[in-house]
């Protein structure tokens, strides 16, 4: 039997046998979790997001997309503390990951931990300065801190892209 070139064939670098074809299978199959978690969080329905990410987080542990996504559906169903390690994970996992900055600060305003959520917001920027997210979490904690002149400041730091447009993640 001829088998043919799917994208999932494609993906496994052209195979053309039955054994790729069940492997492609597996591979749709554990990418699924994180998928249905992605949409149930964008459909508003945080406790199957939550439930979606534990499940791609029990197939790939290190997965800090899912950490980070598992934390912000935490977040917003309440349960702050578990959103915390969550969002501590996913940044000892990926140091480089900006959103594990943000979701730690916010973990840590939520917290009433306000410098250090300022600090996390901060590196957070460092690594993604265009993120519009981060500078009005950013202000918010400013906000918090009474820290009028820097609060101010942020929309203005916005305009300094010279016509970038901004990302919000």
């Amino acid at each position: 039997m001829k088998w043919q070139r799917s994208a999932v064939g494609g993906i496994l670098g052209g195979l053309r046998c039955a054994g790729a074809g069940l492997l492609a299978g597996v591979l749709l199959a554990w990418a699924g979790p994180k998928e249905d978690a992605d949409a149930a969080f964008t459909a508003g329905k945080m406790a199957e997001a939550e439930a979606a990410y534990t499940q791609a987080l029990a197939a790939k542990p290190d997965d800090a997309s899912a950490l980070i996504g598992r934390g912000r559906a935490r977040q917003n169903l309440g349960e702050r503390a578990e959103a915390t390690a969550d969002f501590e994970r996913a940044v000892q996992i990926a140091p480089g990951n900006s959103e594990a900055w943000r979701g730690r600060g916010l973990s840590r305003y939520f917290a009433k931990d306000l410098q250090d959520a300022l600090t996390d917001l901060d590196k957070a920027l460092e690594l993604n300065p265009k993120s519009v997210l981060a500078f009005e979490n950013r202000a918010v904690v400013h906000v918090a801190l009474k820290d009028w002149s820097n609060t101010a400041c942020e929309p203005v730091s916005l305009l300094h892209w010279h016509g970038a447009s901004p990302t919000r993640p």
